[in-house]
């Protein structure tokens, strides 16, 4: 891991998928892999080999708010059906 020292909570990058923005990890787990959440990608699982430690700087609201217990599920997303008019 190159001296790499990821914790619950550490800002990440992918350097390979830059338009994710800043992550945070939210859990580390068995098996060496990661959970981390990204603004605008959503939460990953992935190898702490592909992420690059990163200073918080500036305001990230949504990655601020996110805990190590939250659970984040996928929501489906559904076409609004047209009212009937009578």
């Amino acid at each position: 891991m190159s001296g790499k020292i990821f914790s619950e909570g550490t800002y990440v990058t992918n350097p390979r998928m830059p338009d994710w923005g800043m992550g945070k990890i939210l859990e580390l787990r068995d098996g060496g892999n990661a959970r981390v959440f990204f603004e605008t990608a959503g939460e990953r699982i992935m190898a702490p080999a592909n992420l690059t430690l990163e200073t918080a700087h500036g305001d990230y609201p949504l990655l601020n708010n996110i805990s190590n217990v939250t659970k984040i599920s996928k929501v489906k997303a559904t076409q609004a059906k047209p009212k009937k008019v009578v």
